[in-house]
């Protein structure tokens, strides 16, 4: 089990682990059983989407989470296309 974060001005996508600074990053990563992705809160400039599919898998046990992380929700900014996009994968909780 493994929390990543997401922010956007500390964050830096070279990062194996994290922080990292975009979504598009967030979605390349595969999440197992158990793992949680915190988006920083009280951010406006989370931008674009976010997409958690496989070979990503949850378990009813082990969910994969999705969560603001401090202060205030995070927002995501992302025009016409979907902010959380969910494909193909079972128990993900999202919150916050």
């Amino acid at each position: 089990m493994t929390t990543y974060l997401v922010s956007p001005i500390d964050g830096d996508d070279a990062n194996e682990a994290g922080p990292w600074r975009t979504l598009t990053r967030a979605s390349a990563q595969t999440y197992l059983p158990g793992d949680t992705l915190l988006l920083e809160g009280g951010r406006q400039d989370h931008v674009g989407s976010l997409y958690v599919q496989p070979p990503s898998r949850g378990t009813p046990e082990a969910r994969i989470t999705i969560a603001s992380s401090g202060p205030g929700a995070a927002i995501i900014r992302s025009g016409d296309d979907h902010g959380i996009c969910i494909c193909n994968v079972h128990n993900v909780v999202i919150l916050n």
